[in-house]
């Protein structure tokens, strides 16, 4: 079974603190897990990387629903997305999968849907951005706080995760779900106090508040 995302988080923000970056990730930092608005999980981990890629995990088992991930969109409702051999649409509610040969058709199963279900909750997602949302408080918030010392593509990362419409992502996906399961003490396993603890914490207190960055 894949290591619970508190677990990744630990060994990662022991590489934090140790000084690594992206480029010398550890077995920990290098892997990811993001979560749905629907509740389902997609993740880069090496429990499943060499036979699925990146992947959207069914609920429950956390079996391999949706292999070889290559992008993806969120709906109401609804997952979008493109793998290295075809399209799909899931409905997040009855988990029922429809394939097909490519994205316009995908697209255009979308169009039928009611008008509710077609107002995207977000852009078009890939493995980088999967990567940058799972380690978004530990390693690029500190950066998007020194708005001085940002290079143009971190800034655009950080106005896109820090707008009203990126917490309000963030609410019902990864962090949203993470920050209410966490203890309510010791952060994301450390004792209070730990840098890496106090960031998670403090990046909780954000999503969950109605404040601005």
């Amino acid at each position: 079974m894949p290591r619970s995302r508190w677990a990744i988080l630990v060994a990662g923000a022991a590489a934090v603190l140790l000084g690594h970056g992206r480029a010398g990730a550890t077995v920990g930092l290098a892997e990811w897990q993001i979560d749905t608005p629907g509740g389902h999980r997609i993740t880069h981990g090496d429990a499943w990387m060499a036979e699925h890629g990146d992947c959207l995990l069914r609920r429950g088992d956390e079996r391999p629903l949706v292999s070889h991930l290559v992008r993806w969109r969120y709906y109401p409702g609804l997952v979008l997305g493109r793998t290295t051999t075809d399209s799909f649409l899931l409905d997040e509610r009855t988990e029922a999968l429809a394939r097909f040969p490519d994205e316009r058709a995908a697209l255009a199963a979308l169009r039928r849907r009611p008008p509710a279900a077609r107002a995207p909750l977000s852009d078009w997602m890939t493995a980088d951005d999967g990567w940058t949302e799972a380690w978004f408080p530990l390693l690029v918030w500190p950066r998007c706080r020194q708005p001085a010392t940002l290079d143009a593509r971190t800034k655009v990362t950080c106005d896109r995760f820090l707008s009203p419409k990126g917490l309000a992502l963030a609410r019902v996906t990864t962090w949203g779900r993470a920050c209410a399961a966490l203890p309510p003490h010791g952060g994301a396993g450390g004792a209070p106090g730990a840098p890496a603890a106090d960031q998670i914490a403090a990046w909780c207190a954000l999503v969950t508040s109605s404040g601005t960055p």
